[in-house]
């Protein structure tokens, strides 16, 4: 391809392709080291051609453990005691796969799918291959699996009557070298007990476990397609990537990584998953056989960049773009040969590929402008003299929608001319999609979510609720968004360009003792707004031990001066909100 020639001459000129003295000389080969450590790196698996399927590894099922069922009962279709809730009824030595467990009241639930009946115990028989939720007390003792879903061993003896306790949380068995001629591991089993809670109907907030790992909010990113969600750690956590299905609210597969990640990434599909870690490098996984794909290390002049964000993957993920020291890096993603280093001073960039990889726009919300470079020249096209948040492309690539403070506006795509403005009060906006025809537009702005209609350019319609993250689904029926630090995924049922997305009635809690009205997560600030017991407040998103609020309504009584106004906004510590 033309442009991608023009970058290898601009690496060329650059000297950016390698650490060698001689800045003509090829980038050297790089070893990919696998998530888990071994004494010899295995090789390099190139990726599959452009346009050729992916083979498919020798497997590349997902490991889940399995139990019996001890003491029949009833399958429900959500982790609740009501007859509206009962589907089916399991049997004892009915085989199933754990796919996850949540605590409601004194009840420890067990989500489950049946993979085997045994006998008939009733006439409402629970069928294979049926999702619901049982209680711990009717299920035996869990296994865990180390790889695929192998025939179950001979079945436990059944208890008579097992006394309600907790699951015991299990863990993977640490696997066994392989022989010498022998694939690496596959991949590595999920997390055995994550508290998860199924997408029962368009709309449901549904919280997915383990995204609250610190008072910062970790990375998130969709996939293109809204199929999966990839969750980062924070430099303070645990350093584990997690891949949820947005679809199930499942957990896919849980990766361990000694290194914090600054940002992550997905491809269109899915395919590929990139996480920023320190020193300016980026780790890439091939998400259908869990194994390293690329580890972008650049040269050493470009290497140390702070906290970089800046991550893009091209529509056909031939190129990635990520943030360095120096400017913007840009490789062919196959060969793992880096093309060249935009010279942009922009920092903590959110970067984003047009549909036909032809251009990339840098931006960063503390700079007053945003570049838009062409890759087949490797230069700057134009730039957009606004403190541009977000961008995204129409999916035909001629039209660019930028948001930033102050604008909603649509811009051509190749030379930055405006065509429209649809919001001038626009600001702190978050995450953007086009739906896949184009003709709908979603803009997550400060605590709210927009739906417009292009080319009409009017507001389709409007709800209070904080989003990082936004993606239609391939089929533009649905949208998926992440909320806040809390990492609460929502789905809402779309249905074309004209219907209304349903708003829920916000989350009311008390204050139950007085308490300042923090602009920030954490007990400072003077002359803060004073809340007193008995006002309501709205939640909007938790954060660690505090809740971002909204001020409902106040009691008569103050307690303290000043008090604040109402639908003011701020943060309050979870010990002073009574949910």
């Amino acid at each position: 391809m033309r442009w991608l020639t023009a970058l290898l001459w601009l690496s060329l000129l650059l000297g950016g392709c390698s650490n060698s003295s001689d800045p003509g000389a090829p980038p050297p080969r790089l070893t990919i080291i696998p998530p888990q450590l071994s004494p010899t790196p295995p090789p390099v698996t190139p990726l599959a051609p452009r346009n050729t399927p992916m083979a498919a590894p020798a497997s590349t099922s997902i490991p889940r453990p399995r139990a019996r069922v001890a003491n029949g009962g009833n399958l429900r279709s959500e982790p609740r005691l009501a007859d509206e809730t009962i589907l089916a009824q399991v049997c004892p030595e009915d085989e199933l796969a754990i796919l996850a467990e949540e605590q409601a009241a004194d009840i420890r639930w067990v989500q489950i799918e049946v993979l085997q009946i045994r006998g008939n115990c009733s006439d409402t028989r629970a069928q294979p291959a049926m999702i619901g939720w049982l209680s711990s007390v009717l299920i035996g003792p869990i296994t865990p699996v180390a790889g695929g879903d192998p025939a179950p061993a001979e079945p436990p003896p059944v208890a008579a009557a097992p006394e309600p306790t907790a699951l015991p949380t299990s863990t993977a068995p640490a696997p066994s070298p392989p022989p010498p001629t022998a694939e690496p591991p596959t991949p590595i089993p999920p997390t055995p007990t994550p508290s998860v809670r199924p997408f029962t109907e368009s709309g449901q907030l549904v919280p997915l476990n383990g995204w609250l790992v610190s008072e910062e909010a970790p990375p998130v990113a969709l996939s293109g397609d809204a199929r999966l969600i990839a969750r980062g750690s924070p430099p303070d956590g645990d350093g584990t990537l997690q891949m949820w299905d947005t679809d199930t609210g499942t957990l896919l597969q849980t990766l361990e990584w000694d290194a914090p990640q600054y940002s992550v990434a997905l491809n269109r599909t899915g395919t590929r998953l990139a996480a920023s870690l320190g020193n300016s490098s980026v780790a890439v996984w091939n998400t259908d056989t869990w194994r390293l794909a690329a580890m972008l290390i650049p040269p050493r002049e470009a290497q140390g960049a702070t906290n970089p964000t800046g991550l893009a993957f091209s529509a056909d993920s031939q190129l990635f773009a990520h943030e360095v020291t120096n400017g913007v890096a840009v490789w062919a993603l196959e060969s793992s040969v880096l093309l060249g280093v935009l010279p942009t001073t922009l920092r903590q960039t959110v970067l984003t590929f047009a549909p036909d990889g032809s251009l990339l726009v840098v931006a960063n919300a503390t700079s007053n402008f945003a570049e838009v470079w062409d890759m087949a020249t490797a230069t700057l096209r134009y730039t957009l003299d606004l403190p541009v948040r977000q961008v995204a492309f129409t999916p035909d690539g001629t039209q660019l929608a930028v948001a930033a403070d102050g604008t909603l506006a649509l811009y051509q795509a190749q030379d930055g001319a405006l065509l429209s403005v649809l919001d001038p009060t626009n600001s702190r906006t978050t995450a953007m999609a086009y739906a896949p025809d184009g003709r709908l537009l979603a803009v997550a702005p400060a605590f709210q979510l927009q739906v417009w209609r292009i080319p009409e350019a009017t507001l389709a319609t409007s709800q209070e609720v904080s989003l990082n993250a936004l993606a239609f689904t391939a089929d533009g029926r649905e949208l998926v968004g992440v909320l806040g630090a809390a990492g609460v995924v929502r789905r809402w049922q779309v249905g074309g360009a004209t219907a209304a997305i349903p708003a829920d009635p916000p989350q009311l809690a008390q204050v139950r003792a007085p308490s300042s009205l923090y602009r920030e997560p954490r007990a400072t600030g003077n002359d803060l707004p004073q809340l007193c017991s008995g006002d309501q407040v709205e939640l909007l998103q938790r954060r660690g031990d505090w809740w971002q609020v909204r001020v409902a309504s106040l009691t008569e009584a103050a307690c303290a001066t000043p008090r604040p106004e109402l639908r003011t906004t701020g943060w309050l510590s979870r010990r002073v909100v009574e949910q």
